[in-house]
């Protein structure tokens, strides 16, 4: 089961929120857990309906990489510290800046772990905001745009020296022509 259109998970919201069923569960073919490569997943719902609460992205056929220094908003119910890695009850964002693959890619940071299909974003300075344990699956959005899924980071951007940035599964051409193609194939419509 999923919830939709829900802000507190603890808060009943039973006119606002909806649950529904998950009919089908589809892994990316070429999922790699050790490399962290094509991190994403499709759920076939059973009649999700938009609503006030519950709104649709559209899935553009062409996604342009974010440029390094693009904000971007990543959201989830992860955790939100890292001592007890409680869940947080309610619906949390951060705004963070893309960096470029090259920086991420370096021994400084991911030590050339990051592909073509992923992206980095974090923050600098003395502000420390990232995605955490519990928000893997969520939306990286820039410029309105869904160009990313929260993959993987380490200590959810407050404990490492130097701060690590967050990883995303990038929506790449061949990301977006598989959760198409799978859509299709599986009649979800």
């Amino acid at each position: 089961m999923v919830r939709l259109g829900v802000n507190s998970i603890k808060k009943s919201q039973k006119d606002k929120s909806v649950q529904i069923q998950v009919l089908m569960h589809y892994p990316h073919p070429n999922y790699d857990s050790e490399k962290d490569v094509h991190d994403l997943q499709l759920l076939k719902l059973h009649r999700a309906k938009e609503s006030k609460n519950v709104k649709y992205l559209p899935l553009a056929n062409v996604i342009r990489d974010p440029e390094e220094g693009t904000k971007c908003m990543v959201a989830g119910w992860g955790a939100v510290g890292l001592k007890k890695l409680k869940m947080s009850d309610v619906l949390m964002s951060a705004i963070l800046t893309v960096i470029k693959r090259e920086t991420c890619n370096s021994p400084k940071y991911y030590n050339s772990k990051i592909t073509p299909d992923m992206v980095c974003a974090g923050t600098r300075g003395k502000t420390k905001k990232d995605a955490c344990e519990g928000d893997s699956g969520g939306p990286l959005m820039c410029n309105g745009v869904q160009v990313g899924i929260t993959a993987f980071g380490e200590s959810c951007g407050v404990k490492t020296k130097p701060l690590k940035p967050g990883v995303y599964t990038f929506l790449s051409k061949e990301h977006i022509g598989w959760l198409k193609n799978t859509m299709r194939k599986s009649e979800f419509f």
